[in-house]
């Protein structure tokens, strides 16, 4: 048997996700409600909209744009952008948010978000199936 196996209610569980490495193309869009936004992998995206050069990613309401550093190791740039997308939901479901405490709860949500996404294959598929 290849791959990590996890214990679930005493069955052996495959983590699928971990088998095999696939290459897959970095998104250049991604829809957030009814919107379109264009998803730039560009440092000098991130660093027009963050001058003082310390974040890894952006996400601008006003051009619905999200920028990531490519820079970084995919993995942290597949966090980066779950972690600007989550801004992105956020803003669409209440613009005047105070920004202190919209990345409070980004930053909170980000890293178990995607470990549950990473974790639970079959959890979303059921999510995102259609009937």
């Amino acid at each position: 048997m290849r791959g990590l196996w996890r214990v679930v209610a005493g069955q052996p569980v495959a983590h699928h996700h971990l088998d095999k490495k696939r290459t897959m193309s970095r998104p250049k869009i991604v829809k957030v409600s009814p919107y379109l936004w264009a998803i730039k992998w560009s440092k000098q995206s991130v660093l027009s909209f963050h001058p003082n050069g310390d974040a890894c990613g952006a996400c601008d309401a006003e051009s619905m744009t999200i920028a990531v550093d490519p820079g970084k190791a995919e993995d942290y740039a597949r966090a980066t952008l779950l972690h600007e997308i989550l801004h992105a939901c956020v803003r669409a479901s209440d613009p005047h948010l105070d920004d202190d405490q919209e990345e409070a709860v980004v930053a909170a949500i980000t890293g178990p978000l995607l470990a549950c996404l990473r974790d639970n294959p079959e959890v979303i598929e059921y999510l995102i199936a259609n009937g």
